[in-house]
């Protein structure tokens, strides 16, 4: 429903701090979004607080990425359908859309090979938020969005679009100097979150022990990600708080490998406008760091 020309900004959910990072950045000037999942959580796996419940309901957008994320929140979207707007960004037009790589070792003799056999055939890698690409879309897509329901601020919103576009064309080019020294090596992810930033900037994991859906990994599939560190000049192993910090050690055990933890959603930066860049450059650093020789 349209926000007449008097009222206050529209309420506007985002479920997790990028998404909520790039609503807060097209809104600047006119309203803030509420966080959604505002302590540390896996937006794989949480229940909604009372709370939360009264925010969805009342909410005049929603902006989440879909249930290939949020699962736990479909039942509750389907439920409030006719009360408020809703932006599903795996629905956006033209968006990168990845297939979900199987866990264990996906390393092979060629790109054709990894191409042809790398994925999980029809399921999608829901973090799409890590591309710089992506990003853009979902700031023109929310700016489309908010000038449905709220047509006096439409221009607003369309120029903090705009500006969100060139800061993050600058961020774009500060991060690839960031990891240009660590670009050819080798890691291994805990959690298969990086997808899209690896291939946003040329970078080359070859295998994770959970899928980027969440699925634990199996004793076979640790032995092989083992041999897979041990054989094949693996130097960095990506873990992120959402998966066993005691994996990574495992796997870097005895192979000179390095260790760094990653968050893919980056709860460690505060909420709002400036948390996606910073979460990004956290994201380069702690690669770079943990890449070098």
């Amino acid at each position: 429903m349209p926000v007449p020309g008097n009222a206050e900004a529209p309420r506007v959910v985002a479920t997790i701090p990028p998404i909520h990072a790039l609503v807060a950045s097209v809104m600047e000037g006119i309203g803030k979004p509420q966080l959604l999942i505002a302590q540390r959580a896996s937006p794989h796996e949480f229940n909604l607080r009372p709370s939360q419940a009264r925010a969805i309901a009342r909410a005049d957008l929603i902006v989440w990425v879909g249930p290939e994320l949020e699962a736990p929140l479909q039942r509750s979207l389907e439920a409030r359908r006719t009360a408020g707007a809703e932006l599903r960004i795996l629905d956006i037009p033209d968006l990168e859309r990845l297939e979900a790589r199987p866990g264990g070792a996906w390393l092979a003799d060629s790109q054709h090979e990894h191409e042809k056999h790398g994925h999980s055939e029809n399921v999608l890698d829901p973090h799409l938020w890590l591309s710089l690409k992506n990003a853009e879309m979902i700031g023109n897509a929310v700016a489309g969005a908010l000038a449905e329901i709220d047509r006096p601020h439409a221009e607003k919103y369309q120029r903090n679009a705009a500006n969100l576009s060139q800061q993050l064309s600058v961020l774009q080019g500060e991060i690839k100097a960031i990891l240009a020294a660590g670009s050819e090596t080798r890691f291994v992810l805990l959690h298969d979150s990086l997808q899209y930033f690896e291939h946003d900037f040329g970078l080359t994991s070859v295998g994770a022990a959970t899928t980027a859906s969440a699925q634990g990994p199996g004793a076979r599939r640790l032995r092989a990600l083992k041999r897979l560190v041990d054989v094949s000049g693996v130097r960095c192993i990506v873990a992120d708080p959402y998966v066993s910090g005691a994996l990574a050690r495992t796997l870097a055990e005895g192979s000179g490998a390095k260790t760094a933890e990653i968050d893919p959603l980056g709860y460690s930066h505060p909420p709002g406008i400036g948390q996606y860049d910073a979460m990004m450059f956290d994201i380069a650093k702690k690669l770079a760091a943990c890449l070098a020789p």
